[in-house]
């Protein structure tokens, strides 16, 4: 049985089972705490668990914290086989309870809530990480862990946050939107998520048909209304237009609305990445491209596996990240970078 048989990963009971060290051992691994600043991951994840599994072979490091939403709605083997993944990897590696997953539809909160759920569950089960990305399994890490820590002390204690000003509603804050995708500190999460004060904006936010597309509101929002008073507000807002849509450094996406080439196909007005995108990919300073599908283009995805673990050799050996192909100083020059609370 190989790790593309539907059976593999759920029959995973341990980290020492057969499949997973088979799945693990294929690549380098990192058994010892990577960088001196942890990191929380949250998936929301509804499909291709051999995808999910690969992505996190990459990302996975012991000193970080994963947690994974499942959509209510996936299968059961699905569901078993994340269980098994999760497992594989170890008890840093939380899936959101049964109880608590929704079902995530396009366009309303449904979208928005998983990512508040984990994210508040990355809060309660580890008190260590200094800051939260927040993915989909069909991205691809750009970057090593030591290359997100090197990106992300450079934000110099920012938030990594998308923003365009809209004016169709008015209340107290000036509203913003952008991709609920990023890179956000700690405590920016806490008070967004957690908090009592910004309660009532999560409250607004989250009622049902209030707004479409919620998601794309939340963080831009609260990131950039700095009399909000949250941890690494943006004082320059907007952001230029420089900071947006391909300038931002989370996420490489290729919108149909850029009006830039797509050579491979669309998929809800995305260009699905595929072998005529890997070489700019390897060159990009951003933290994650979107999106792959693991049937579409494979070679692409395998040739763009194989680049990353062959920097991350290249750390083993040096005990760093390789400065000359990798400019921080992009991250910190941000506007938000230089400016912000």
């Amino acid at each position: 049985m190989n790790e593309t048989d539907p059976e593999f990963f759920p029959a995973i009971t341990s980290a020492n089972h057969p499949h997973c060290l088979a799945f693990r051992q294929s690549f380098p691994m990192i058994t010892r705490p990577n960088g001196d600043m942890n990191i929380a991951f949250t998936l929301v994840v509804h499909k291709d668990a051999l995808q999910i599994a690969r992505l996190l072979r990459m990302i996975y490091r012991v000193n970080n914290y994963y947690c994974i939403h499942l959509d209510a709605r996936s299968s059961q083997q699905f569901q078993e086989a994340i269980q098994g993944v999760a497992t594989c990897f170890g008890p840093n590696v939380e899936l959101v309870p049964v109880e608590r997953r929704g079902a995530v539809n396009w366009g309303d909160e449904s979208v928005l809530l998983p990512q508040l759920i984990c994210a508040r569950q990355a809060l309660l089960s580890d008190p260590t990480w200094h800051y939260l990305i927040n993915i989909v399994g069909q991205e691809f890490p750009l970057k090593t862990n030591l290359e997100l820590v090197a990106a992300l002390k450079a934000l110099n204690g920012s938030n990594l946050v998308e923003a365009f000003p809209i004016t169709r509603f008015k209340g107290w804050a000036t509203w913003y939107k952008g991709t609920i995708y990023g890179a956000f500190r700690r405590e920016f999460v806490y008070e967004a998520v957690i908090g009592t004060a910004m309660a009532p904006i999560r409250t607004t936010i989250l009622q049902h048909g209030m707004f479409y597309h919620p998601d794309e509101l939340f963080f831009s929002t609260l990131a950039y209304n700095p009399h909000l008073k949250l941890p690494g507000a943006c004082l320059i807002a907007p952001p230029p237009m420089s900071e947006v849509n391909l300038g931002f450094l989370a996420k490489f996406v290729v919108w149909r609305d850029y009006n830039i080439a797509c050579p491979t196909k669309y998929t809800r007005s995305v260009c699905i990445l595929g072998m005529p995108h890997v070489s700019q990919l390897r060159k990009l300073p951003h933290l994650f491209a979107n999106k792959f599908y693991a049937d579409y283009h494979p070679e692409a995805y395998d040739l763009m596996e194989e680049w990353y673990f062959e920097k991350l050799v290249k750390e083993l050996a040096s005990g760093t990240y390789t400065a000359s192909s990798f400019d921080i100083s992009v991250y910190a020059n941000r506007s938000c970078s230089r400016q912000h609370l």
